[in-house]
């Protein structure tokens, strides 16, 4: 679409003049065509003089809007059987209810934002992981110490495909001048903590893990 470009426009606007502005075929032409794809994007047949029934832009529009409602109520509805051919999947959702961004990858239910926060799990409360679209990985977990003074293996829920860059640990109940824990060694499957007790040995100690990698 474009402003007329017409003799004796003013600054591309109709002027009734004298003299008025020229009524020129690429602006009448612009006009039927803009109105006339939205009539066939539709899928519309457009009319003739002799059947034309003045109504074809509204039924058009219409129809089109009705189309974008359903495709977002199909979304919000993820179960809805159409909702994986037009969501094209925002999330997966994996049986243990963790979720997924899928970017486009066809696989199980889509499902809707409302639905993550049932899928984020508190370090204390199990070990767990999300997986983000863009290749971002976070991991968690907690871990108790059943053999003091010896090095411990946790073993993450899902191994890193490339590489993990960076971890965390801490404790829950103990300060940290009662136990000694350090980062021994790291893979893209595990990773192995040194763990001290100097206070009491022997006695149950639990603390949590966090790592992240893609």
């Amino acid at each position: 679409m474009h402003r007329t470009e017409g003799q004796y426009h003013k600054e591309n606007l109709f002027n009734d003049g004298p003299p008025g502005t020229r009524v020129e075929q690429n602006w009448l032409n612009a006009v039927q065509e803009e109105l006339c794809y939205v009539i066939e994007q539709a899928g519309i047949a457009l009319k003739t003089a002799s059947t034309d029934t003045r109504s074809q832009l509204k039924i058009a529009i219409d129809a089109l809007l009705g189309a974008a409602v359903n495709a977002h109520n199909s979304v919000t509805n993820p179960h809805s059987s159409s909702a994986s051919a037009i969501a094209d999947r925002i999330a997966l959702r994996d049986a243990a209810g963790r979720c997924e961004f899928a970017g486009g990858i066809a696989g199980n239910d889509a499902v809707v934002f409302s639905q993550f926060a049932g899928s984020f799990s508190a370090p204390n409360a199990g070990t767990n992981y999300q997986k983000f679209a863009s290749g971002l990985i976070l991991q968690w977990g907690y871990f108790s110490i059943t053999t003091p003074n010896a090095d411990q293996v946790v073993t993450y829920p899902l191994t890193f495909p490339n590489i993990a860059i960076g971890f965390w640990t801490g404790l829950f109940n103990a300060a940290y001048d009662q136990i000694g824990h350090d980062i021994i060694s790291t893979t893209n499957a595990r990773i192995t903590l040194g763990l001290t007790d100097i206070a009491e040995p022997g006695l149950n100690r639990s603390g949590f893990w966090f790592v992240l990698g893609y």
